[in-house]
């Protein structure tokens, strides 16, 4: 069995083999698709946010039309009510993440050789302990690359995903986008369009403030997430409630700290839209979004996931997942199959404090 540990507590040898795993991941094409291993994630992560999701009872959709009536026939139909998704904004953002987080690992141990790899996990409320200035310099950018250069546009320079600085003639090559030996991101369609951004607490809103200067902390953590009394609520989207509703919590649209959305918006550049797994540390963020779903897990044993059933399309316990559905790959794989933890475990990082 895996076991996931902090990367604080891993070593520098266990760091270089996560690395080169996730290197050989990227420049691995074994399908006729043209993408690679590492790619596919990406593109699978953004479809996911354009797969949204309705209501199977009537209810629901005759609110939708009687709604769609207010507004201009060319309003986006993904903006009615609600943006809820197969992967984001509702009940199974938590579940869909996991078996996610599950395949990638299961990638990462096929390349290595070990099926006791374990994905390192970046327990960022640790770093949101530490004073504001040296948020940038946590243990996870020592081996990820660090910040971006804000001299072009936010292009990382350092670690082993960034661009040559050295070689500026990159910055105008339309060629380099075909040269696997570079970690180039991709678009939401698989093409390849760009170098890994960052803006680490620089993040600006459109009004030219700064979305998220620091990192959640362990005591947003504590308070306002292991204290949320259940899963979800009846809404099952963003406007879940705060004391009820544990995975719109954690998830970052209810309560004050934003937990995982805060970290994509502090993080910035590559890790802003949906196609947010191009940045690697996107992995290491969500597997400790994934940690505390199972602390809270321990802590509230009685309370089960919600919604069971009648709740909206692919959310429910007994719902088959996009892209997992048979469809769109050959697995079929519902919440249920998801939630499990029996493959994998956490380990508590070092001088944590719950």
């Amino acid at each position: 069995m895996a076991t996931r540990r902090s990367i604080r507590a891993i070593t520098a040898s266990e760091k270089q083999d996560f690395v080169d795993a996730l290197l050989f991941l990227k420049h691995e094409r074994n399908g006729q698709d043209g993408l690679s291993t590492y790619d596919r994630y990406v593109v699978s992560h953004a479809q996911s946010m354009n797969q949204y999701s309705r209501y199977e009872s009537d209810l629901r959709p005759t609110m939708i039309e009687r709604f769609r009536q207010t507004l201009p026939p060319s309003q986006p139909d993904a903006l009615f009510l609600t943006r809820r998704n197969a992967a984001h904004r509702g009940p199974a953002f938590l579940p869909w993440h996991r078996e996610f987080l599950r395949q990638f690992e299961a990638d990462l141990q096929r390349v290595l050789g070990n099926p006791d790899f374990g994905l390192p996990y970046w327990d960022w409320e640790h770093d949101g302990n530490l004073p504001a200035s040296e948020q940038i310099n946590a243990a996870v950018w020592d081996f990820l690359g660090g910040d971006g250069d804000i001299a072009i546009q936010n292009i990382v320079t350092s670690g082993p995903f960034g661009f040559d600085v050295n070689d500026a003639a990159l910055l105008t090559d339309p060629t380099v986008f075909d040269d696997p030996k570079i970690w180039i991101t991709v678009d939401p369609l698989g093409h390849r369009n760009g170098f890994l951004r960052r803006s680490l607490g620089r993040t600006l809103d459109l009004a030219g403030n700064v979305v998220a200067p620091t990192l959640p902390d362990s005591s947003h953590v504590n308070d306002a997430v292991m204290n949320a009394a259940q899963y979800d609520d009846g809404n099952w989207d963003e406007r879940s409630s705060a004391t009820n509703s544990f995975r719109c919590v954690l998830e970052g649209f209810t309560g004050p700290s934003g937990l995982h959305n805060r970290i994509h918006q502090w993080v910035g550049g590559s890790m802003g839209p949906g196609t947010s797994p191009n940045d690697p540390v996107f992995f290491l963020h969500h597997c400790n979004v994934d940690r505390i779903w199972s602390l809270w897990e321990s802590e509230h044993a009685g309370q089960e996931y919600k919604p069971q059933s009648n709740g909206p399309i692919g959310h429910n316990w007994t719902d088959l997942m996009y892209p997992w559905n048979g469809k769109q790959t050959n697995l079929s794989i519902t919440v249920e199959n998801a939630a499990r933890m029996d493959d994998f475990d956490y380990a508590a990082p070092p001088q944590f404090m719950v």
